[in-house]
């Protein structure tokens, strides 16, 4: 028996929606029914009225979805996203949520125009507990859930992207033994999420698709718009050293400022996993998993 009825699951990114739904197999498992996606022509460094830009892409989306339903959950990622674990001591439950309180005073940037929740981790056998927090802006949520009803859905709950990978790869490997890295690249941020059985680490840090983008913005003078443009057609990440350049005096140059913000990217990684290893008693990666655009 199905415990769950057809849902959308809405997905806003940076540079596009994507509406998928959802509904049970005839074994009452989650199956996929559907998928649409529209892109964003949202540069960045404008501050723009983000509303109707989101409306239009998740009506334009939706449009191509055969299904009626209505209902729908949405996630959020990007640098809005704020992601701590805390190191508490064991205490009653009562307490511990005192601490989480406290400490989430403490640590999550301007608190009080923030929507927050927090999860503890199981034990490290350290005699500490561990609790991770989730934060984003309140105005944040209130935009997108504004865009979401603009367009004809009906929103049930918001959930953040780092979350939402981590229950995904829990669902859809769950015997996969040894420290797995998953490396969810987008447009404006890059989630690193280490994951070794019940225990994990997570990080958001503003780098993406984006960046190289702006790089590409910035050093050949283009618009945001004509470097996306640029970056699609020609773009590839060099691979440094004695290799040659592309005949393509443009795709050299492009390969090169990709080159730059990847080996940021690389070095953002090296030093989640040193953290990880060293603070929470991890272990190295075997696998690694991709996910984004």
């Amino acid at each position: 028996m199905a415990s769950f009825t057809r849902i959308l699951a809405v997905d806003l990114g940076a540079s596009a929606v994507r509406i998928l739904e959802m509904g049970p197999d005839s074994r009452g498992n989650p199956s996929v029914w559907h998928l649409a996606e529209e892109e964003i022509a949202h540069d960045p460094a404008k501050t723009g009225e983000l509303v109707p830009l989101y409306s239009q892409a998740l009506t334009a989306a939706l449009s191509r979805l055969p299904s009626k339903t209505r209902a729908c959950r949405f996630c959020l990622g990007g640098p809005a996203v704020f992601a701590r674990i805390l190191k508490l001591p064991a205490a009653d439950p009562s307490r511990v949520r005192a601490m989480v309180g406290f400490e989430a005073q403490q640590t999550v940037p301007a608190i009080e125009q923030a929507l927050w929740d927090y999860q503890l981790l199981p034990s490290a056998q350290t005699g500490e507990v561990e609790a991770l927090i989730l934060a984003i802006k309140r105005e944040a949520v209130e935009e997108m859930s504004a865009a979401t009803l603009v367009a004809g859905l009906k929103p049930e709950a918001a959930t953040l992207a780092p979350s939402a990978l981590l229950n995904c790869f829990y669902y859809n490997y769950p015997d996969v033994s040894g420290c797995s890295l998953l490396l969810d690249i987008g447009a404006r941020a890059t989630t690193i999420l280490l994951v070794e059985g019940s225990r994990f680490f997570v990080r958001v840090v503003p780098l993406g698709g984006g960046t190289v983008t702006q790089a590409v913005a910035t050093d050949l003078q283009e618009t945001f718009a004509g470097a996306e443009i640029l970056k699609k057609a020609k773009g590839f990440v060099h691979p440094g050293g004695a290799y040659e350049d592309s005949s393509d005096p443009g795709a050299a140059r492009i390969s090169k400022l990709a080159r730059g913000v990847m080996t940021r990217l690389h070095a953002e990684v090296e030093r989640s996993v040193t953290f990880f290893r060293s603070q929470q008693g991890g272990g190295k990666p075997t696998h690694a998993w991709l996910a984004g655009a």
